[in-house]
């Protein structure tokens, strides 16, 4: 009698009788996905959407799970959608049976034939054909918020459920050197340091600095010295906001709070007066295929030379300096402090300037006596450290 309904009829009046073991509600399988690299995603490429055919790389995983004793017939369906909601891509698989027990599959298998969830009809929405159009001239999805919306219909329980993955793409691709320096194929520019500031403008926030010493040689081209001659190279991370450094960033990586490197005043090789270095960074920035092996986006190569300090350099820094700290002190402070017997009588720059401890550049210190200059800031005291 498990699992029967009976209907009898007694003196006229129906009477329904559950038998024992009455019928149970069967358990609705279950969908869940997640990208194998959920931190770090910053570009994807040509296919790794599918948006454009041909194969795809592993981006994401997703689990079906069917908690019953019996197998369940289901259909898996992918929706691929923008920020704003869009459409950009959809697909359903054909009615198949899922297994008592977890099915693990990936991206690929949802577009490999040897797999019965493969989705049958996927199609690229008429709306999205202007962003395959920018796909294919790019190489890479446009930045913004990529949704992965994937729904598991169980046709025996009769239950739905829905999984959802999202990635926001910041692309980074501008890569420009500020300073020091000027691009190679110019005269290098002399500097009046051997510890220099090196700053570079970037909307990526990974990168590597790397420093190379003009040998001389005969038919040297920067690129020749930048692949033979390394005298400094570190992988820098820029820490936005609340930002998490990456887990394999390498022991001596330098992490900052916005694109520059100081040049270490130690443990590294020096820059040598009287000579000429060429200096390039390097973006990493991680894939949806393969964020272990970030794309390298290269700058362009610049040059410096390290000036020998001589007496015309030597004053021309010393002027430029007096005139800022007269904006600073008054006269009668300059004088105690750089006049005959004051504690930096004599003193000569060595072209390191401090700001709360931090090395800024010529121009950062501009900047910041523009806000001096603005009446922002006001001078309280002057102490020689």
């Amino acid at each position: 009698m498990d699992g029967r309904v009976v209907v009898r009829l007694v003196g006229g009046i129906a009477a329904v009788v559950v038998a024992a073991g009455s019928l149970r509600a069967q358990p609705s399988a279950r969908i869940d996905a997640g990208f194998f690299h959920p931190e770090g995603i910053q570009v994807f490429l040509v296919g790794d959407l599918g948006l454009t055919g041909g194969p795809v790389a592993p981006i994401f995983w997703v689990q079906l799970s069917n908690p019953d004793t019996t197998p369940h017939e289901v259909i898996l369906s992918l929706r691929v959608e923008d920020g704003a909601g869009q459409l950009l891509a959809s697909g359903q698989s054909d009615e198949f049976s899922l297994e008592p027990g977890v099915l693990r599959i990936t991206n690929q298998d949802l577009q490999s034939g040897a797999r019965p969830c493969r989705l049958r009809n996927y199609q690229i929405e008429r709306e999205a054909r202007e962003l395959v159009d920018k796909v294919l001239k790019t190489g890479r999805l446009p930045s913004g918020v990529y949704r992965f919306r994937l729904a598991l219909t169980d046709l025996t329980a009769g239950g739905r459920e829905e999984a959802v993955i999202e990635a926001n793409l910041t692309n980074p691709t501008m890569l420009d050197l500020i300073a020091p320096g000027a691009p190679a194929d110019a005269e290098p520019p002399q500097i009046y340091t051997s510890f220099p500031l090196f700053r570079w403008e970037s909307n990526a926030t990974r990168f590597r600095l790397i420093v190379a010493e003009r040998s001389g040689a005969p038919g040297e081209t920067p690129e020749a010295a930048i692949a033979n001659n390394v005298r400094f190279e570190r992988e820098i991370f820029v820490r936005r906001g609340d930002e998490a450094p990456p887990q394999d960033l390498p022991a001596d990586a330098v992490i900052t709070p916005g694109t520059f490197f100081q040049y270490p005043t130690g443990g590294v090789l020096p820059l040598l007066e009287d000579s000429t270095y060429y200096w390039r960074v390097v973006a990493l920035v991680p894939t949806s295929s393969d964020p272990q092996h970030p794309l390298e986006i290269s700058s362009s190569i610049w040059a410096f030379r390290v000036a020998r300090p001589g007496a015309i350099q030597t004053s021309a820094l010393w002027e430029r300096l007096r005139e800022l700290l007269g904006t600073l002190l008054s006269a009668e402070q300059f004088d105690g402090f750089f006049g005959q017997g004051g504690q930096l009588a004599g003193f000569r720059p060595t072209g390191v300037i401090r700001h709360n401890g931090k090395a800024i550049s010529p121009e950062e210190l501009e900047r910041w006596m523009t806000e001096v200059r603005s009446g922002r800031w006001k001078v309280t005291s002057a102490t020689v450290e």
